[in-house]
């Protein structure tokens, strides 16, 4: 599961007793909450784990992590919950780390849009009309103005009937 530093975590999970029935109204503060940082330190002292009762032997455990990385929650309850529930919870700085994406394919989908790109090397024929060039894309106004930090480039062929275009072709280099 992932999540959002300064976001709260939501963990659910029910508890049943040995003939597998739901088991509710469980005092709460009987179940023992350990959590771990992405460091592997224990800091269930200093961040709090709230678990709640939704219905019927329903529960969800909840805390709020304070840096990114791999946090791992354990929760168990002696009589009822012995063998308890160890979940990790992937926490990203922000929404775009969340996405799951290497940063080389946001760039990507970033270049794709179009909104930042530049044309060189044009050529034309004797109707004006542009039978090849390069474009190159950015993941920003500035660096597109500035020639600067191209994130891909692409070759564009166009070919024409007098002033049709009949094939339009752009291949990455």
């Amino acid at each position: 599961m992932n999540g959002k530093v300064n976001t709260i975590m939501r963990d659910d999970f029910t508890v049943l007793d040995l003939n597998s029935t739901r088991k509710p109204a469980i005092p709460l503060v009987q179940f023992t909450k350990t959590l771990y940082n992405p460091s592997g330190t224990e800091v269930s002292g200093t961040i709090a784990v709230t678990i709640v009762e939704l219905a019927n032997g329903d529960y969800r455990a909840s805390y709020t992590p304070n840096v990114k990385g791999l946090w791992t929650l354990t929760i168990f309850h002696a009589t009822y919950f012995a063998a308890g529930k160890e979940n990790s919870h992937q926490i990203y700085v922000n929404d775009i780390d969340s996405v799951g994406l290497e940063t080389d394919k946001i760039k990507y989908i970033l270049g794709l849009s179009q909104e930042n790109f530049r044309l060189y090397n044009q050529v034309f024929d004797g109707n004006i009309n542009m039978t090849s060039c390069k474009a190159r894309t950015y993941s920003s106004k500035a660096d597109a103005i500035a020639d600067i930090n191209p994130l891909s480039t692409y070759t564009i062929t166009a070919t024409y009937n007098v002033y049709e275009c009949t094939s339009y072709l752009v291949t990455k280099d």
